[in-house]
């Protein structure tokens, strides 16, 4: 994402395990991306992110609701966090597929429920779209 955005760009890699977070620096830093900006915080409290309301043109949730205890806090925080005309893309493991990658079926979020539940945060299904053999990917707008 850092190199789509380019330079005039930044991208906010946020999430509450500092691994991850380390991981995403060391990869930055080897490839001289300097347009992220890591932090470390709980997306599942209200204003978690510490981003400014209507801040950010885009919002990727990749392999993290299906982890989520409340949900429903994440997706209004990318939805406080958005502006008016801003895009969320949600990828997930799907829970119709039964390869042994990934979390055991019973934790994947069905894609009905990542639609149910992201409408009830005040987003709209926008399009879905190819996210590989093993998830699904939907794109949602702003309701």
């Amino acid at each position: 994402m850092a190199k789509i955005v380019g330079g005039d760009g930044k991208v906010y890699a946020i999430d509450v395990q500092k691994a991850t977070l380390d991981i995403v620096r060391a990869k930055a830093k080897l490839e001289h991306l300097l347009n992220i900006e890591i932090v470390w915080s709980d997306l599942e409290a209200p204003g978690g992110s510490r981003v400014k309301d209507g801040f950010l043109d885009f919002v990727l949730i990749s392999n993290v609701l299906f982890q989520a205890e409340k949900k429903d806090v994440l997706l209004r925080e990318a939805q406080r966090v958005l502006r008016k005309i801003g895009k969320m893309a949600v990828i997930e493991w799907d829970a119709g597929n039964r390869t042994p990658l990934g979390p055991p079926p019973s934790l994947r979020l069905a894609k009905e429920k990542a639609v149910e539940l992201c409408q009830g945060a005040g987003f709209e299904v926008d399009r879905e779209f190819e996210a590989g053999s093993h998830h699904y990917g939907i794109l949602f707008k702003k309701s």
